[in-house]
């Protein structure tokens, strides 16, 4: 408000936040504990300040990268193979949808409208993908070539373009 700063939060030693979204007058995140190895999910009032949990704790990677974007939640859920589905689920409802299954990459989704972008590796091929939330048809936008497993790389969608940004592995430029 009128461009001054307000603290709304500050984690305890030993936590890190990751921002998850904003939506009306709450801001949500995940307070990540580095020694026990779990996640809270918090909502904080952004004008009252007041503290609350949105959803039960997790442990050991079972949630990751969650994303809060128009009223619903995307993140990547663990399976009992190991691998991550990509689930969406609505603000305040328990119902969730799999929206991609058996990810090998698992940056954070990026949501446009009704399309949702992500990564998917094949061999040392990157690709950037169009999931229609709509339809369910999916596209390949943009490969990145010779990419081994210590690329560092995400997926961005700005003005209609979408993009690779960062290292196809970590001797590159």
């Amino acid at each position: 408000k009128d461009f001054e700063k307000k603290s709304l939060y500050k984690a305890p030693a030993g936590k890190e936040l990751s921002f998850v979204g904003i939506s009306l007058s709450n801001i949500f995140f995940t307070q990540y504990d580095t020694v026990a190895d779990y996640y809270e999910y918090i909502a904080v009032d952004i004008e009252k300040g007041t503290k609350r949990f949105f959803r039960d704790d997790s442990r050991n990677g079972e949630i990751i990268n969650m994303q809060l974007e128009g009223g619903f939640f995307y993140y990547y859920e663990k399976q009992a193979d190991g691998s991550y589905s990509l689930i969406r689920q609505k603000f305040g409802s328990e119902k969730t949808v799999t929206l991609l299954e058996k990810c090998k990459e698992t940056d954070y989704p990026v949501i446009y409208d009704n399309r949702l972008y992500y990564l998917d590796k094949s061999g040392s091929v990157l690709s950037a993908n169009e999931l229609n939330m709509n339809s369910m048809d999916k596209k390949t936008m943009v490969r990145m070539y010779d990419v081994d497993d210590t690329a560092s790389v995400g997926v961005g969608y700005g003005y209609q373009y979408v993009f690779l940004f960062g290292k196809p592995k970590s001797s590159s430029d």
